[in-house]
């Protein structure tokens, strides 16, 4: 693609430069390289980010940051541990399940009603940015509406408000301290420059993946 007023290639982050790495697993991340800050989880951060960013906060950004590093290990094809990939269980990011593992997994329901691929992470962050409604549940202590959750502005408050009305379950305090930490690196990425498409970001990522594999 090019700009209105140049001839030279822009190139948009992440489309090109950047893919999200996934593993179709239901194994530990210790056994697939998806461990807590290691580089495969840094890569789709980066690409989490690109995708998000700037439609929220670093803080609500990485309150989900922190959720889905708890859940799916920042792994798009992972599957819930030792479940041998079942759709009635945990899938990809957040672990869409099915209600009381029952029906279709509603993350490959949005699938293919997109033509897509479950294990897609850029579909799966499409699909988180819609808010998902129905899947988004209100409650006494963590009220917010998605677009009031979008501009949290405490990190603490917004890991706890997306566990507590999007996934639920088990609080576990390691949630927060994934969330802290992704909110450091991700407060290290430059902010984009003005328009969607960008020439800098992309030069930022290829000098980051040269130092990463170097």
């Amino acid at each position: 693609q090019t700009s209105a007023n140049s001839a030279f290639l822009i190139i948009r982050k992440g489309d090109f430069l950047m893919p999200f790495i996934y593993q179709i697993t239901d194994d530990f991340p210790g056994n697939t390289g998806f461990q807590h800050f290691s580089d495969k989880q840094k890569n789709n951060v980066d690409m989490i980010y690109n995708r998000f960013h700037p439609s929220m906060t670093n803080e609500a950004l990485a309150g989900i940051l922190g959720n889905m590093d708890a859940e799916g290990f920042l792994n798009p094809g992972q599957g819930e541990l030792q479940q041998n990939m079942s759709p009635q269980y945990g899938l990809g990011l957040i672990q869409w399940t099915p209600n009381a593992h029952i029906g279709d997994n509603p993350l490959q329901v949005y699938a293919t009603s997109v033509g897509g691929l479950w294990y897609d992470g850029n579909l799966q962050c499409d699909l988180i940015l819609t808010g998902e409604p129905g899947a988004w549940i209100t409650t006494s202590s963590y009220p917010y509406t998605w677009e009031e959750y979008c501009q949290l502005t405490d990190i603490e408050v917004a890991t706890k408000a997306y566990f507590h009305e999007r996934l639920r379950g088990t609080w576990l305090d390691t949630r927060l301290t994934y969330a802290r930490d992704w909110l450091q690196y991700i407060g290290d990425i430059p902010p984009t420059p003005p328009g969607d498409l960008w020439l800098y970001g992309g030069i930022r990522d290829v000098l980051r993946r040269l130092i990463i594999h170097c």
